[in-house]
Order: C-alpha cells, then sequence, then structure tokens
C-alpha cells in the first residue's frame, strides 16, 4: 500500500499488542477519498491479524445505516448457527452470544453519525479477551465519541513522492515509465493535491493514452481548475475522468447509482442488468462484452473490485466508492435521467423509449399494468413476489399469468423463492413468445412444449437467445422443450423422484458442446 505501510504497521500493533479491560476501538478518521477503507482492508487482510484474533468480521454502515443489515453482515463472518433474519434485536443477542468468549476484531466501515455506534456497540461482548473495534469515518466527533484514548488514526494527505508513486504504479502499472511522460506525469500528481482516489482515477484515464497530447490536455484540465476546496478539486477530476468515457461505459458507470450506496454488487447481476436494459452493443456475445466494460472501469480506478474468482481471472463482486456514487447521481441529475426507487427512466426527446426502458424490480406491481411491454428485467425477492389477475402471491399459486406475454421484450426474469419447495411453478404456453428472453431463473418450473405454431413468416417460436435456464423441472424435459432451448449455455434441472421416466429425450443433450450443467 503505497505511502501508508507504516499505519498499517501501527495499527496491527496496536491491535494485536497489551490487552484492556474492554475492547480497543480504533476509528481511522480522514476526508472521502484518503484511503481509510483500503487501509482498513490492509489491516483487516494482514497475515498476523488473522493468526491473533478468532472471529474477523466487517460491516459497511454509509450515510443512512440499516441496523438489521450490518449485524447479517456480522453474523455471517461468525459461523453462527441458524439465526431469525427478520428480527433486529433477535440478531443483535444472536451477535453477541457468537461473539462472547472469543477475542474478535469488528471493521465498520464508512460510519457518518454518532447515533450510528449508539446502537450497535451493546452488541460486542465488553470482556478481557484482547478484541478490537477498527471504524472509519469522516466524522472527528464520531471519532471522539467511540474511539479508545489515544488509539486513534488521523490519516492525512499525500506528499509530492508519494503522490508521484502513486499516479506512477496505476498509469504504468507493470510498464517502464518514458522519461517524456515524467515530467507532465509529477505535474498532473502535484495538481491532485495529495488526495489518494483523485490520483488513482486520473492515473487510470491515462492508463490506455500513450499519446504526449492526451497527457498535455489532461494535464491542462487538472490545472484550470483552482479552488482551495479538496472537496470540489476532486469532484472536478471525478468528472473529468467520466466524460473521457466513452457513452456505453458512462452509461454503465452511472447504472451503480440505482443500487444502494457502498452496496457489494455481485458482478454476474450487474452484467445481466446491463445486458437487460439494453446498456451494451448488440453483439452476439453479450456476456463478453459486459466483462469487457467492468474490467475498462475497474481499470479506471472507478469501480473497485470486492471479490475475484480462485484463479484471479474473473471479477466476482464490485462496489464504487462513495465519491463516485455521489457522481453517478450528479451525472444522473444533469442528463435528465432520474431514479425513482429501482426505475431509471430517460425523458430526453433523443433517446428511444425501447433503448432506455429500465432493469425494473417488481415491489407489488401487477404485470397487467406494465406499460408498453418495454421493460427488460424482473427481479423479483421473496417478499415481493410477481402477482396475477387476484392478487395472489404467484409462489403460492404456483402459476405465472399468460399477461406475461405483453412483456414482449424481456430478457431476464427472475424470481427467488424457496428451492426445498415441492411444488413446481407452471409457465404458461405463451412464455415462448418472449422471444428476446436470455436468462430465466425460478424455484422448480414446469415449461410446457413449444407450440406447434409458427410468428414471423415461418419461424417457429423458441428461445434462440436463452443464455441460463434454471431450475427446470424434470417431468418436462420432453423433446420439444429441449430443441426450444438448443442455444442455452448454462442449464439447470431439478430431478423429480415421482418420475422415473424422465429424460426419455435426453439424447437431444448430446448436441450441446458448449453447455455447463
Amino acid at each position: 500500500m503505497i505511502g501508508r505501510d507504516d499505519q498499517r504497521k501501527r495499527l496491527v500493533e496496536d491491535l494485536t499488542r497489551s490487552y484492556s479491560s474492554k475492547p480497543k476501538v480504533i476509528p481511522i478518521v480522514g476526508m472521502g477519498g484518503i484511503g481509510k477503507t483500503t487501509l482498513a482492508n490492509e489491516v483487516y487482510n494482514d497475515a498476523c491479524i488473522h493468526s491473533h484474533f478468532d472471529v474477523c468480521s466487517w460491516a459497511t454502515v454509509s450515510q443512512q445505516p440499516n441496523v438489521k443489515e450490518i449485524l447479517l453482515s456480522l453474523l455471517r463472518s461468525t459461523k453462527s448457527d441458524t439465526f431469525d433474519m427478520n428480527d433486529e434485536a433477535k440478531l443483535a443477542d444472536r451477535l453477541q452470544k457468537s461473539l462472547k468468549g472469543k477475542r474478535y476484531l469488528i471493521v465498520l466501515d464508512d460510519m457518518w453519525k454518532t447515533e450510528a455506534w449508539d446502537a450497535m456497540r451493546l452488541c460486542f461482548p465488553n470482556e478481557n479477551k484482547g478484541s478490537g473495534i477498527l471504524l472509519t469515518t469522516r466524522n472527528t466527533e464520531v471519532a471522539r465519541d467511540a474511539g479508545t484514548e489515544n488509539f486513534s488514526l488521523q490519516m492525512d494527505l499525500m506528499g509530492p513522492d508519494e503522490s508521484w508513486n502513486l499516479f506512477k504504479s496505476v498509469a504504468f502499472a507493470n510498464e517502464a515509465l518514458p522519461s517524456e511522460f515524467e515530467t507532465i506525469g509529477k505535474q498532473i500528481a502535484e495538481k491532485c493535491h495529495g488526495l489518494p482516489l483523485t490520483i488513482a482515477v486520473v492515473a487510470g484515464l491515462l492508463r490506455s493514452k500513450r499519446a504526449i497530447e492526451d497527457w498535455e490536455n489532461v494535464a491542462k484540465d487538472v490545472k484550470s481548475f483552482v479552488t482551495n476546496d479538496v472537496d470540489e478539486r476532486c469532484s472536478h477530476v471525478l468528472r473529468l475522468s467520466y466524460n473521457h468515457l466513452t457513452s456505453d461505459l458512462k452509461t454503465c458507470l452511472l447504472h451503480f447509482g440505482i443500487f444502494p450506496e457502498d452496496s457489494e454488487i455481485p458482478a454476474k447481476n450487474l452484467m445481466r442488468s446491463w445486458m437487460a436494459e439494453g446498456l451494451l452493443k448488440l453483439e452476439n456475445d453479450l456476456e463478453g462484452e459486459a466483462d469487457k466494460c467492468l474490467q475498462e472501469i475497474v481499470d479506471r480506478c472507478l469501480v473497485l473490485v470486492c471479490k475475484k474468482s480462485l484463479d484471479g481471472t474473473k471479477i466476482r463482486s464490485c462496489k464504487v466508492h462513495d465519491l463516485i456514487f455521489d457522481l453517478c447521481l450528479r451525472e444522473v441529475q444533469r442528463g435528465n435521467i432520474f431514479i425513482m426507487k429501482d426505475i431509471v427512466l430517460d425523458y430526453s426527446p433523443c433517446f428511444s423509449m425501447q433503448k432506455m426502458q429500465p432493469f425494473k424490480r417488481v415491489t407489488g406491481n401487477k404485470i397487467y399494468y406494465c406499460r408498453y411491454g418495454l421493460y427488460r428485467a424482473l427481479l423479483t425477492p421473496v417478499h415481493h413476489q410477481l402477482r396475477d389477475h387476484d392478487n395472489s402471491d404467484l409462489l403460492k399459486q404456483t402459476l405465472i399469468p399468460p399477461e406475461i406475454c405483453r412483456l414482449w421484450n424481456l430478457q431476464t426474469l427472475i424470481v427467488k423463492g424457496n428451492l426445498e419447495s415441492s411444488v413446481d411453478i407452471k409457465c404458461p404456453v405463451q412464455i415462448w413468445g418472449l422471444m428476446q428472453l436470455r436468462h430465466l431463473k425460478l424455484r422448480t418450473f414446469y415449461l410446457p412444449d413449444c407450440p406447434s405454431g409458427s410468428v414471423d413468416k415461418g419461424r417457429h417460436l423458441d428461445f434462440s437467445n436463452l443464455q441460463t435456464i434454471s431450475y427446470l423441472s424434470s417431468r418436462c424435459c420432453t423433446k420439444d422443450v429441449i430443441l426450444g432451448i438448443q442455444n442455452v449455455k448454462k442449464l439447470g434441472i431439478r430431478q423429480d423422484v415421482t418420475d422415473y421416466g424422465c429424460y426419455r429425450d435426453s439424447r437431444t443433450l448430446i448436441s450441446w458442446s458448449n453447455l455447463r450443467c
């Protein structure tokens, strides 16, 4: 960690040496973008920390803290027994019991208010076990209220040498630094005034540019903004980097604004919603294009990688810094786009409604009232299921209403429910009319045979665009169904123990050379 190694070592020592009568609370204090979370993460992942503490757990608090979600995040790391996920008081009690008698390290990231600390502090056992609590905050009042005396760490802006080392490591990574770029690079780094986020973002912008003229233009833009307000300077540089994105990448970045602030987003879900909204170029390999777009905005230091695949080649989850999140919201407003709950609409006349129609999360609306049929995605959590004409719960009725066919542009349909349920969801035959569908995921569902009729001048109804389908009941694996999903890449089938003659037409699976089951 460039320029912060001494601080990392100091925090590790403070947390692992000498016991006290109650857990040590160490606040890391500093302005937005200065590297508080990065430093806390380095400490959290230090080998000495994991060998010293019995339990290490992390939760993000954010501006609008959700105590229940914070408790759940902490409990998931404690390997606690099953618990009631809906009762906040029971969750707090379970957390305290799971930590009792153990030496624990808790990280509470991005705490804005003393009230949030007051709501959490009683969940942590007050024992002489050498436990520690690390919290990051911009608010010195929170640090004073929560911190153990003499243990607070104030983060300062980087000096010129540290700034240049960080800039160089991002802009040139593993490449040799050409001498003609050094002078202008140092000028740009200096104008970032020591704020790590600003340095990393502007260096990420220049990472793919190897013409000296491009660097000179960026230097001119950075130098042109004169103010003593560090936050304003940071906002200017972030917007500068945003303006250098292609229109496709801009839209993909703005999409982070529909997720809760500070949330860790599964990359698979993010990229599927990009595809569902039509944000990517219309190419055959949309998944590959989505991977490429995500990697590009990560390389520009606009998106943070949270988790990677075991081999380190795939991004599993990601998030944006809250200053980038604020940028997304500002640009959404500036571009005459507004966000209402989970719906993003664009009223600018230069865009077609079909292209800009949003990712739609059904929260009690009936399919019957979905206007124009232009929604490209429906994701329904357990507590907000799709509704039929009688406003009955979809998963209790086990029948998707035939009105689903009105959503002719639908590309993603996911219904999350109890996978252990033995009742199949029945799809209407009209679902075969959703010819744009790419991802179909339900608890367990019965898909009727593909109709023998045809549309579009002789083209037979089928799911030719379908990439993912699960969990298909084994009872419906007929030849007609299998032939209707021939292009699928990922298939999930749930065995019906009462049907011993299933897979009777499974020989048709032989043609699926790229199938993953």
